[in-house]
């Protein structure tokens, strides 16, 4: 019985290698969500580990495609693509949240209630994580499911 079901698709680094902006938006989301529990001044913490965590995300982005053996190509068994188009629309919607961002923290920052800027920067890096796989997408699951985390929040 259990031959019938096979072994589950579990992806490695060549598989995750291309993605590893949208890895690590989900690790700045996780930072975001933790930061304030460790700080005094959680909207400033919220707001650094944010932009610290888009611009690993926009370098590695770019490393990962110009210093890889192997960046474009079908992947995750042809649910997503990444391809030039794909990469130069990441780097443009990473650098537009960079912006949003640091924008939001010169402009209205200080009206935020301490403790604020946790939630409003995990839906904002949310949405950005699911129009990351929005471009991506070659699948219309996948188009639908990233659909949907972009307008969620």
């Amino acid at each position: 019985m259990m031959l019938a079901i096979g072994t589950p698709f579990i992806p490695g680094w060549q598989e995750l290698k291309p993605f590893i902006a949208e890895v690590w938006i989900v690790l700045t989301i996780l930072a975001v969500l933790l930061a304030p529990f460790f700080t005094r001044r959680s909207n400033f913490t919220c707001a650094a580990v944010a932009v610290a965590g888009l611009t690993i995300a926009l370098i590695s982005l770019l490393a990962v495609t110009f210093f890889g053996d192997d960046p474009f190509g079908f992947r995750f068994t042809g649910l997503v693509v990444n391809d030039p188009f794909a990469v130069f629309l990441k780097v443009l919607l990473i650098l537009f949240v960079l912006g949003i961002v640091l924008l939001w923290f010169c402009t209205t920052a200080r009206t935020f209630q301490e403790g604020d800027a946790a939630e409003f920067l995990t839906l904002l890096l949310g949405a950005t994580l699911g129009m990351c796989l929005m471009v991506s997408t070659t699948n219309l699951l996948m188009l639908v499911l990233s659909v949907e985390m972009a307008s969620l929040p």
